[in-house]
């Protein structure tokens, strides 16, 4: 029954999530084509036979993600690999992200275009001298989870007083230790 239940929840994550990086994609899209030049309606491709952009015609930008390559990402992916990006005109590199190469600085240093990054590290880095502009939100609820071996004795939030609680040393787990010390939780 539990392993359903995982499987039901990954499954539908897993489509929620493909389908907000195919938005994402359309975002890119309207974002890169708007800062094109203007063009003259003859200039214009009117056919509606016309299934993608001409590779000629595409426009290169760089996408870094928040970690390593591996399935968390499998949406960008999926939509590079089956075309999606190019069919809106886009020629997207995707950058891998992580310690090495954090998203923040690579927008700020020029080395991407877009990049995703957890919301809360987004607002952190927001400044006036480099606005970030978010463009989706691809998980709609958080997927952190404070787990424990049974054998513990923890029950309940105030029983991580004092006790070890192992999270991310960088921004990944920022989330985690501002839930903590919200609740007053000296873990």
């Amino acid at each position: 029954m539990l392993l359903r239940q995982i499987y039901c929840r990954t499954h539908l994550f897993m489509r929620s999530s493909i389908t907000l990086l195919i938005g994402i994609a359309l975002i890119f899209a309207g974002f890169c084509l708007s800062c094109e030049k203007k063009t003259s309606p003859e200039e214009t491709i009117t056919s509606q036979e016309e299934k993608s952009v001409p590779p000629t015609h595409l426009h290169k930008v760089r996408y870094t993600i928040k970690w390593l390559h591996q399935a968390q990402f499998a949406g960008a992916y999926m939509a590079k690999e089956m075309g999606f990006f190019q069919q809106y005109g886009l020629d997207v590199e995707i950058i891998q992200g992580g310690v090495d190469n954090p998203p923040y600085k690579a927008l700020i240093n020029g080395k991407t275009e877009f990049c995703s990054m957890n919301l809360i590290t987004a607002v952190e880095r927001n400044n006036p001298e480099f606005p970030l502009i978010n463009l989706a939100q691809i998980s709609q609820k958080n997927s952190s989870w404070l787990v424990g071996k049974k054998t513990t004795g923890i029950k309940n939030l105030q029983d991580l007083n004092g006790r070890k609680v192992g999270v991310w040393r960088d921004e990944a787990g920022d989330h985690i230790r501002y839930f903590l010390n919200d609740n007053k939780i000296q873990a």
